[in-house]
């Protein structure tokens, strides 16, 4: 075997070579023609893109030369002597235009006039357009195989009505310029927005051309199809020409030969093919080396006792050849087998413990597992199955059959019932031709066939996690079982482990009701993403949306059926999405989807509306649960990376403002941030910080608006009403901050408050207050014991404070309002309902309030003198109040006939500035102790 035909009279010597050189041949002829066709389709798109950018140069061109002609004809017009007639033929023929003629437009002439040339006619539009200063150009068709004439005209004179029009023929030679502009193997046509031929410079080279002067005009799809049949490449782009030179679009087309394209391709592939030969020739040598040195079964069997004097144990000696070498290579491989599973099973079980402290993944202990459990057990097939409820999830770790390792593979299967009982027992099983079912059933789940297995479950307590399916040719001993059995313990832990840690990371990571992304994963994605578009330049995209009216669910179905609704609400949000964005929810019903991989902002915009449409569709759809249907909509906000903000925390800022900006626009609908909501939020912030200032620094007043029975004229009552003025001196009217405070949950502090300063008031001047109370302070800001403490502080006869409640405010919850006007009258205040009338304007609620007081709206009583039905409307407040024995207040009085007719009409009290506005306690105590019985009337503003 000292040369090289000594070695090829060896089997595996001419097997090894010749699989050695198919499998470098292979893969290179792959890579080959792969490669090439990727260089051909690349080049194809250069090349198509390259004419396109030619085509739309060339266009740019001609428009170029066109604006010179419309230039030099208004220069000829502007030199028409005073008789309107041309200068010399010489003269005129100098430039670029040639064959003038002056139309007379239809109007008599004070000069000779020519008829136009065939195939032009002048429309009231062209008219009307060349009026504007404005040129006409004009294709007329020229005889059977010859490119059109252009003509261009224009208005001789504006000012003038009946001026006439100036046409000259455009010379073709300056227009369509050099015509090998392109080079020789690239050619270009013009074409009319019908594709009729106007201009090509190589008709006999391109199909078009050449198929126009035989047949005429061509379509879109004939073009593209002449373009495949005659193996060209072909670059297209649109000259607009109708705003500037009333007539159609030019279409401009260049065209180029593959052949001529791929030039270069074919001297690349050449040089495949001598890089394919190298290769062939490289590989044969190196080949014919190794076969040399790892053939010879002494040197194997030389290698393997180096190998064990290493500890390496599992390296086996392989002499395929029938002989004394196959038997010696077969007893040093049994005396290293036993050899190294003596040691391995010791190194092996701190090696895995050691694994299994550092915290491994389920994919980490999968191969802990393959490398664990063949190093303790000599076993012809090695399969780790991991159940996954009823499928299980088999990783087919190692397989020896024949000698030979097979590819490690995964696959789906199911075990029956009485395996898993097994398995659940913790004690291993001996399965072999006997068992019959279960036998059979190894086979079908793809294991590898022997004739004995033993199933080792990786259970931990109660859970059982896999499943080790070990094949033998003959029985495993006691040994092999004791050790598998103690290993699949310690792989059982592992993957108890894993679970505990994966499970902590759920929690940390995402939604516990919806499985969603949370806060703090969005933003880690966020950022990534964000640095991610600046590195290549592209958009990211934040849809911050809001269920609107969620609270209403919560409250009138249970928080149960409120987290079903985001369940549902959030699978279909999923739905809405591509694979690669993401969908988060912060916290209580508001969500936030990020949309990646949007190449400008133009894209960013219009994804965004589609995704925000589709969004706005499918909350919409009815949710049934519980024999509950129930129609959501949702408020979205949207903000783009870069364009809107630079950073995670300023896109979610603006998402959240863009989306409060929907919601004051009425809900259901999606909005893009701008400067000006940037500007509102801005505003807002400062109102919030301005009144937590406000209430530290005991900004806020109380004025008093005095009530008068309408019989008597007497001050019989009041009305609080907030006032503020900052540090600064700048007066807030209640329009400006009464909205803020109740979103930013400040009223029932501010509520508290009037009730106390109020009550105190009312016990020095021993008259009934009323105190306006706000929606979210009368359901959940604990107003009874409020106001048992402001009575209770100021010493005041509860008879002596009245609760104003807007009727809006007692229809929201039913159930809710009546405990709360119970409780309320249980202390002893009375209770008015305000802006009677403008709510829901059902009076079959109020026989189930125990109120005192009905206050009838402002807009009723303002027109209670020109509107009827406002007339009526109060006169039907004051019956049907006095009938259910209430008090009827009028507000708004500002005329002495309003107050009249209100007497007429029997109401009972009146306040508005007939009689005072509002006013500081002093200014209040001062009117009350005024010695005219009578409250002085007076006009003023708020």
């Amino acid at each position: 075997m000292s040369s090289q035909g000594n070695l090829f009279r060896s089997k595996v010597a001419r097997r090894v070579f010749v699989l050695f050189v198919i499998s470098s041949l292979i893969p290179v002829l792959i890579l080959a023609v792969l490669s090439l066709d990727q260089v051909r389709a690349v080049s194809t798109d250069q090349i198509v893109s390259r004419l396109k950018q030619d085509a739309k140069f060339y266009g740019l061109s001609l428009f170029d030369r066109l604006k010179v002609v419309e230039e030099e004809l208004l220069f000829h017009a502007s030199m028409l002597d005073a008789k309107g007639t041309l200068p010399s033929v010489s003269a005129r023929d100098a430039g670029h235009l040639s064959d003038w003629h002056i139309h007379n437009n239809g109007h008599a002439a004070d000069s000779a006039t020519e008829e136009l040339p065939a195939g032009i006619k002048f429309d009231e539009g062209a008219i009307a357009h060349m009026k504007k200063g404005r040129s006409v150009l004009s294709v007329v068709p020229q005889e059977s195989n010859s490119q059109p004439a252009l003509f261009m005209s224009r208005i001789i004179n504006l000012g003038d009505a009946k001026a006439p029009i100036l046409t000259a023929r455009i010379h073709e030679s300056y227009l369509w310029g050099d015509q090998g502009r392109f080079g020789e193997e690239v050619s270009a046509c013009v074409l009319s927005a019908s594709y009729s031929y106007i201009h090509c410079t190589n008709t006999e080279m391109d199909p078009v051309g050449k198929f126009l002067q035989e047949r005429g005009r061509l379509t879109v799809d004939k073009i593209e199809e002449l373009v495949d049949k005659e193996e060209m490449l072909m670059g297209r782009w649109v000259l607009f020409m109708q705003p500037n030179y009333l007539t159609s679009k030019w279409n401009i087309l260049l065209f180029q030969h593959r052949e001529e394209a791929f030039s270069q391709v074919k001297r690349f592939s050449g040089i495949y093919a001598i890089v394919i030969l190298l290769v062939v020739l490289v590989v044969a040598m190196f080949s014919i080396h190794l076969i040399r040195r790892n053939t010879i079964p002494l040197e194997a069997l030389l290698e393997g006792i180096r190998k064990i004097s290493e500890q390496k144990f599992k390296a086996q000696v392989k002499v395929d050849s029938k002989d004394e070498y196959k038997e010696v290579a077969d007893a040093f491989n049994s005396m290293s087998a036993r050899i190294g599973n003596q040691i391995n099973r010791l190194k092996t079980q701190a090696y895995v413990d050691r694994l299994i402290l550092s915290r491994p993944s389920v994919d980490d202990i999968v191969e802990i597992a393959h490398d664990g459990i063949d190093r303790l057990i000599s076993c012809k097939s090695v399969d780790l199955v991991l159940v996954e409820n009823i499928q299980s999830r088999v990783f087919h770790l190692v397989t020896q059959k024949d000698n030979e390792l097979e590819t490690p593979a995964s696959r789906y299967l199911t075990f029956n019932s009485s395996i898993v009982e097994s398995a659940l027992q913790g004690d291993p099983a001996l399965v072999d031709e006997s068992n019959g079912q279960v036998y059979q059933q190894f086979l079908k789940a793809g294991i590898p066939e022997c004739k004995n297995y033993l199933v080792l479950p990786i259970l931990n307590v109660d859970e059982l996690f896999g499943l080790f399916v070990l094949g033998f040719d003959e029985k495993p001993g006691q040994e092999d079982i004791a050790q598998g059995k103690e290993f699949s313990n310690r792989i059982a832990v592992a993957f108890a482990n894993a679970a505990w840690e994966a499970k902590l990371y759920n929690q940390a990571r995402y939604d516990s009701l919806t499985a969603l992304p949370n806060r703090a994963s969005l933003e880690e994605r966020l950022e990534q993403e964000i640095s991610h578009a600046s590195r290549v330049d592209e958009c990211v995209v934040l849809l911050f949306l809001d269920l609107d009216r969620f609270k209403n669910i919560n409250d009138s179905l249970g928080h149960e059926f409120g987290d079903a609704v985001l369940r549902e609400m959030s699978k279909r949000l999923q739905a809405c999405l591509r694979e690669e964005d993401t969908v988060a929810r912060l916290g209580g019903d508001e969500f936030v989807i990020m949309l990646r991989g949007l190449a400008n902002s133009d894209m960013a915009g219009i994804i965004a509306t589609t995704v925000a449409e589709k969004i706005i569709q499918v909350i919409t759809r009815p949710v049934v649960l519980d024999e509950h249907e129930i129609r959501m909509t949702t408020s979205i906000g949207i903000s783009v990376y870069p364009t809107d903000a630079e950073d995670m925390h300023t896109l979610l800022r603006n998402a959240d403002s863009a989306m409060y900006h929907a919601k004051d626009l009425g809900r259901g609908n999606f909005q893009f941030y701008s400067e000006e909501l940037n500007a509102a939020a801005n505003y807002r912030l400062e109102m919030e910080t301005k009144l937590h200032k406000a209430i530290e620094q005991d900004e806020f007043v109380l004025h008093y608006q005095p009530k008068i029975d309408i019989k008597t004229q007497r001050v019989i009552s009041c009305e609080a009403l907030i006032r503020w003025t900052d540090s600064e001196g700048v007066e807030f009217p209640p329009s400006r901050f009464i909205s803020v405070a109740e979103d930013i949950g400040l009223t029932t502090v501010i509520g508290e408050w009037a009730l106390q300063c109020a009550s105190k008031q009312a016990k020095e001047w021993q008259i009934p207050v009323s105190v306006n109370i706000s929606a979210r302070h009368f359901y959940h800001g604990n107003l009874v014991d409020h106001v048992k403490c402001a009575l209770e502080e100021a010493d005041l006869d509860p008879g002596l404070l009245e609760i104003e409640i807007t009727e809006t405010t007692t229809m929201r919850n039913m159930e809710r309002s009546v405990a709360v006007l119970k409780a309320l009258k249980e202390v002893g205040v009375k209770i008015s309902i305000d802006d009677f009338g403008t709510g829901y304007s059902s009076l079959n609620y109020l026989k189930h309030f125990p109120v005192d007081t009905l206050k009838i709206d402002r807009v009723f009583v303002k027109n209670i003198l020109l509107d009827q039905k406002d007339l009526a409307i109060v006169k039907s407040t004051v019956s049907l109040a006095h009938n259910l024995g209430l008090n009827v207040v009028a507000e708004g009085v500002e005329q002495e006939a309003q107050k009249e007719t209100l007497d007429a009409l029997g109401c009972d009290e009146v306040q508005g500035f007939l009689y005072s506005k509002a006013l500081s306690a002093e200014e209040f105590s001062q009117y009350l102790n005024k010695t005219s019985p009578v409250a002085e009337k007076t006009t003023g503003t708020l």
